[in-house]
């Protein structure tokens, strides 16, 4: 009789954790994603940290971006990092310059003062949808064309266009 024994060895997950100490501008984190360069993108209530694998890098409004208080990050198909903040200014990274409504007139004409964007979607033809909390959701075509869609009672109306 031949016996065969397949032992396992359970993988111990490997967790570590970071700090303001370790370089994060806050203890407090709303989103992290992996941009399609691996870099971790970290979204906090004092702004947003870059990891590269070993340190931190990070990112304020003073550097551009719309607001230091960041709900969510993500990245779109044209490798934009945008940064959804708690005062409703859009805003992204490119090619290491940010554009928000204070450096750009086509965002500056989407502001909308104390309105946070909470949710983000791509369409596959590249369209960006942001949406406001019970209230409206932008849309910022692929070809430049920019929409808002009202929310009220939870159904959906279009609005005119704004470009």
């Amino acid at each position: 009789m031949l016996f065969s024994f397949n032992v396992g060895l359970a993988q111990t997950p490997f967790y570590k954790n970071y700090s303001i100490e370790s370089g994060l501008p806050s203890a407090t984190v709303y989103d992290i994603i992996q941009d399609s360069d691996g870099y971790m993108w970290m979204a906090t209530d004092n702004g947003v940290a870059k990891y590269n694998g070993s340190s931190f890098k990070k990112y304020y409004s003073e550097d551009g971006m719309g607001d230091n208080h960041i709900f969510k990050v993500f990245e779109d198909r044209k490798k934009r990092i945008w940064f959804l903040p708690q005062n409703g200014m859009l805003s992204y990274l490119f090619k290491d310059s940010f554009f928000s409504a204070k450096n750009n007139a086509f965002l500056k004409k989407k502001y909308i003062s104390n309105h946070p964007y909470f949710i983000y979607y791509e369409s596959s033809n590249g369209d960006l949808y942001f949406g406001q909390y019970r209230t409206q959701i932008l849309q910022l075509g692929a070809e430049g064309h920019t929409e808002f869609y009202n929310i009220d009672n939870n159904i959906f109306y279009y609005n005119d266009k704004l470009s």
